[in-house]
């Protein structure tokens, strides 16, 4: 029921946990086959890829694990390994803006280390596994506007949330 985009607009789909639970089970790519379907629909692969917008390095990335306990703490740690990996290899691109799913929580990191970062919420509201965590998923989605300096560097990156947790219905996962 996603949405499908006119013009010439895409959405850039990576899978996660769960996408891969079928790859891993039958050895289908669920995300690749539902893309193939759609023309506004570009399949990246599996976890996170990173690709150019107008000069601009940008990742998006589905990382493991649960949310931590402050919100930002996960983009920090994964930024500063990532810098120190790009540190240590002449060839690689520093993405200038990560956007982050799979934690189910929006969050704005602005500017950490030269990176901007954004958890986004979810389309999921509570299921019995994240009441079992505790974990208090936020159902919504972000908008951001990216502004380019003259020389197309990033200079502001404004993150818009919606926050849809008025439209949850009981057991809508």
């Amino acid at each position: 029921t996603y949405p499908k985009l006119s013009g010439n607009r895409k959405t850039y789909v990576i899978g996660g946990q769960h996408d891969n639970s079928f790859f891993k089970s039958k050895g289908h790519n669920i995300v690749e086959a539902i893309c193939k379907e759609r023309k506004d629909l570009v399949y990246r692969g599996f976890f996170n890829a990173q690709f150019l917008v107008k000069g601009l390095m940008l990742e998006i990335r589905h990382p493991g694990g649960g949310v931590s306990y402050a919100r930002s703490y996960k983009m920090q740690k994964i930024i500063e390994n990532m810098i120190g990996y790009i540190n240590s290899v002449p060839t690689a691109d520093p993405p200038v803006l990560e956007v982050f799913g799979h934690w189910h929580i929006p969050c704005h990191l602005p500017s950490y280390m030269g990176v901007d970062a954004v958890s986004l919420p979810c389309f999921q509201s509570m299921t019995p596994y994240l009441a079992e965590k505790g974990l208090m998923p936020t159902v919504g989605c972000a908008v951001a506007e990216i502004q380019l300096s003259k020389n197309n560097q990033l200079s502001s990156t404004k993150i818009e949330f919606i926050i849809m947790n008025s439209r949850v219905q009981r057991r809508d996962f």
